[in-house]
Order: C-alpha cells, then sequence, then structure tokens
C-alpha cells in the first residue's frame, strides 16, 4: 500500500509544477524584438599584460573576421548574422601596428555594415576616479580616432564592465556626439535592485541620453530558454516595452562568438518564429525612440555600483599618480596657450602622448586597482614616469618662454641678481606660498615684487630653500619676482636670522 500511494502523490507533486511553470509562462508575450549583437569584452589589462592583450585582440578579430567571411559566402545577401561591436581605439591601434592585414579586413566589413564602433572613448575607462576633463578627453580622443579611421563618431557609449558612473557622463557623452548609452555591471548590486532597464539619463546640467541597463550579460550564450527569460525580464520592467538588446559572445579575455550559438539563434528565427534580428545596438534604440507608446522613466543622479567598494582605496599610490598627472596636464597646457600666444610652437606631439597614456592608465581595471602588481611595478610605472618627465620638460620650456616675454626692468632697478617668475593656472586670483631655490643657498637675501615692494619670506636651514609669499597672482597669470642679497623680511616685522 505504501509502495503505490507514495507515486500517486510523487506524480502529483509533478503535475502540479509542471502546471504552474506553464501557467507563468502564459503570462508573458514572446514575439517581441530580439536585437542581437555579437559582442566580445577585452579588459585592455587585467590578470594579464599587453603583450597578452595584444594577442587577445589579435585572435578576436581576425576570429569575427573569418566568421564574416564564412557567412557571406553561405548566407543570402544582406542576411550575414554577424554584426559585430568593438570599442576601445587602443585595440585598433594595436592590430594597426601588429597585423595590418587583419586592420584592413575591419575596414572592409566596416564598408560592409558588418563591423560596428562603439563606445566613443579611448578605453572603457573608470567612471567615478578621474576628473571630469579626463573624462571629456576620453571622448575627445575616442571620438577623434574614430571619425579619422572610419570617418565617422560613434552615436552610442558603451561601458559594460565600470564600476559605477559619475552623474556628469550623459552631459560629456551629449557633447560628444553620443546619444544613447548601454552599460551592464549595475545589474551586479548586492543591496538595492535598479528601477530601471530603459531610461533616460539625465545630467545636471539637463543634458541627457537615453541608457540600457542589459536584462542580460554583457557577453553571453542564448539559447531559447535565455533568450525567453531575457524577454521575461524586459515585460517585468517594461511592460509596454516590445524589443530587447542582447550581446552574444565570450568576453574579459576576448575570444568572440562561435558558428554553433549564431546558428542556433538563427534556427530560433527561421524554423520557430522568434522575432530575431542581427545587428548593432543602434536599432535597439531607434526602436525605442519611434514608439511613441514606451513609457519614458528618468534618472538624474549617479548610478552607483553596490559592488567592488574597496577599489576607490585600493592602491592610493595609482590614485595619487593619476590625480597629480591631471594637474599637471590641465597647468601645462594653459602655461602652453599662453606661450603659443607668443609665438612658441604648441607641443601637440608630447601633450598627446601624455594625455593617452593617462587616458589608456584610467582603464576599469587599471585605475581603481584590481589589476596585478606586476603591471603596476612595471609597464605602469614606465608610462606614467614618461608623463611625469614629459610635464616637467614642459613646464620648464614654457616658463622659460613666458620669461622672455616678461618685463623685468625693475629687477635691474633693484640690483637683483636673480628673477623667478611665479605663474597661476588657477581661473581666479591667489596668493601663494612659493619655494625658491638657488645654488648657493639663497640665505639672507630679500625678495621683492614687479612694484619694488618687499615679500614676506623665511629662510629654512633644514630644507635649504627659501619661502616667500606671493599675493594677489591674477588668474592664469603671473608675477615676476627679484632676489637681492639682504635679510629677508619676516612678518611682524621680524627679521629671520640664521
Amino acid at each position: 500500500m505504501k509502495s503505490g500511494f507514495i507515486p500517486a502523490i510523487a506524480l502529483g507533486v509533478v503535475l502540479l509544477l509542471v502546471g504552474n511553470a506553464a501557467a507563468a509562462d502564459d503570462k508573458y508575450d514572446y514575439s517581441m524584438r530580439a536585437y542581437v549583437s555579437c559582442s566580445s569584452h577585452i579588459d585592455v589589462i587585467w590578470k594579464w599584460l599587453e603583450p597578452e592583450s595584444r594577442e587577445v585582440v589579435f585572435n578576436t578579430f581576425s576570429s569575427l573576421s573569418g566568421l564574416m567571411y564564412l557567412y557571406d559566402g553561405e548566407r543570402p545577401a544582406n542576411d550575414n548574422p554577424v554584426h559585430y561591436v568593438q570599442s576601445t581605439p587602443v585595440f585598433y591601434r594595436w592590430l594597426a601596428e601588429d597585423h595590418p592585414e587583419i586592420m584592413a579586413d575591419v575596414h572592409f566589413w566596416y564598408d560592409r555594415g558588418q563591423w560596428h564602433p562603439i563606445g566613443g572613448s579611448w578605453v572603457e575607462f573608470d567612471a567615478q576616479i578621474p576628473s571630469g576633463e579626463s573624462l571629456v578627453r576620453q571622448f575627445l580622443y575616442g571620438q577623434r580616432f574614430f571619425i579619422d579611421d572610419f570617418g565617422a563618431p560613434c552615436s552610442t557609449g558603451f561601458l559594460p564592465d565600470s564600476f559605477g558612473y559619475s552623474a556628469t557622463l550623459p552631459m560629456i557623452m551629449s557633447q560628444a556626439g553620443i546619444d544613447s548609452f548601454s552599460f551592464s555591471k549595475l545589474g551586479w548590486n548586492d543591496t538595492n535592485d535598479f528601477p530601471f532597464h530603459v531610461f533616460d539619463w539625465i545630467a545636471p546640467s539637463g543634458s541627457q541620453v537615453r541608457a540600457y541597463l542589459t536584462v542580460g550579460q554583457y557577453n553571453e550564450y542564448i539559447d531559447e530558454a535565455i533568450l525567453k527569460a531575457r524577454m521575461q525580464k524586459m515585460q517585468d520592467y517594461h511592460p509596454g516595452i516590445e524589443s530587447v538588446l542582447l550581446f552574444l559572445g565570450v568576453g574579459d579575455h576576448g575570444g568572440g562568438t562561435f558558428k554553433p550559438w549564431i546558428d542556433r539563434l538563427i534556427k530560433l528565427r527561421d524554423e520557430q518564429g522568434y522575432d530575431i534580428v542581427f545587428g548593432p545596438p543602434e536599432l535597439f534604440f531607434e526602436d525605442l525612440l519611434d514608439d511613441p507608446e514606451v513609457e519614458r522613466y528618468s534618472w538624474q543622479d549617479e548610478l552607483y555600483l553596490e559592488t567592488h567598494r574597496g577599489v576607490y582605496t585600493n592602491r592610493a599610490r595609482v590614485k595619487q599618480h593619476n590625480r597629480d598627472a591631471e594637474l599637471g596636464l590641465e597647468t601645462v597646457e594653459k602655461l602652453w596657450v599662453i606661450a603659443s600666444d607668443l609665438g612658441a610652437p604648441w607641443p601637440r606631439q608630447t601633450l598627446d602622448q601624455a594625455w593617452r597614456s593617462v587616458l589608456f592608465n584610467q582603464f576599469h581595471d587599471i585605475l581603481p586597482g584590481s589589476s596585478t602588481e606586476e603591471f603596476y611595478s612595471g609597464q605602469y610605472e614606465q608610462q606614467m614616469g614618461a608623463v611625469e618627465q614629459s610635464l616637467d620638460e614642459l613646464s620648464q620650456w614654457g616658463m622659460q618662454q613666458l620669461a622672455e616675454a616678461v618685463d623685468t626692468s625693475f629687477a635691474t632697478q633693484l640690483g637683483a641678481s636673480k628673477v623667478y617668475l611665479v605663474f597661476n593656472p588657477l581661473s581666479f586670483t591667489r596668493d601663494a606660498l612659493v619655494e625658491l631655490t638657488q645654488d648657493p643657498p639663497l640665505r639672507g637675501w630679500q625678495a621683492y615684487g614687479p612694484q619694488g615692494e618687499p615679500l614676506l619670506g623665511q629662510w629654512s636651514e633644514e630644507a635649504r630653500r627659501m619661502l616667500v609669499r606671493v599675493t594677489d597672482l591674477p588668474p592664469l597669470g603671473w608675477k615676476a619676482v627679484a632676489l637681492v642679497d639682504g635679510e629677508i623680511t619676516a612678518s611682524g616685522g621680524v627679521r629671520a636670522e640664521g
């Protein structure tokens, strides 16, 4: 009796579960369109170094090009399913240097409408730590590359793996010609579920882009069950939206996508009636904009990732190098705007190389500190050290150009033996405590301003330098300081002695 009773209960449970699954399935509409872009995320640096990354780029790009040739021979005209999206000008530069024949294939498939540059930035950068100017330069250098190399800028921003996104990004992207943005990482939140997958992301300035938080992964295998799950998720969050965007492929270490994966989706389309469209993400965003029934949600804040929080305090030395370089580049460029106005040639090549090095090292696994010690102690130190040296040389050269144009006749009248030029790179008037050094030491000398006024100062025996207070430095301007042999004027009328 027991042996017959137990199977009967078990059978009833199975029938009940199947019935509930069918009922749950019935509430979704699987006639919605699925846009599919082939994609393969490649980390510029992560658990590997640049030589390996270059090989990954070659293997991935050549594999995708081979797939395009294969389907071009198999499929009817205008039905090549391999539409590949790829960001990061650094990768294209590497490929052009190492394998120009594959780069020629990339241009061929771009002209055929199969290869789609995306992102518009120099690398897929960390979007929280860099300065606003650095974020602007990511798109300036990135879009400039895509215009020069492919003839057109990107219209879709693409940061699938970055660890959060600054609230000012919509303004910067819109000014760079980008009107849509695809990202993935907020799906990793560990506490709060982000409320939207499609929304207008609005900057404090009011600028905005249409944003898409992927309902799947930024790279994934797709079969019928996964396809239906992605459709279900979109309908759960946005019942009025009738399409979804998916990225087919493997990533982080590149790899591209594979013919059996694509063939499975073709079969789902041709034999089972799923509305699958192979193409770039722009088709999905255009579909959203064309549908007047789509309810528009908005978000006016940063996109904060509730994971990887430790990256903001990890490897403080890397953060310091980045900030020093950002401030140094900004100061040097301001100085050289003035120097070039005085006739000095603009040092474009040196500045461009310095900026590219800084932007490269703002990649989302470098600046946050999630790469290997081997990289940081090797290539990173070399690149950032070269940036520091270039900035030092440009500062000296720029100040020399400026000094030659400054009137220092007051120093001659004072009988000064040394004249210093103090430059203010800020946009407002300021006072500054300036360190002056000289061999032999400056002990016992007096500093004077351009009106012949004595400046407050103090000699530091320990540091072997003079500290001088220079007041009312004009914005983006300068003052000359003359040194005359004599005692230093200290505040409160006290003379500095020994």
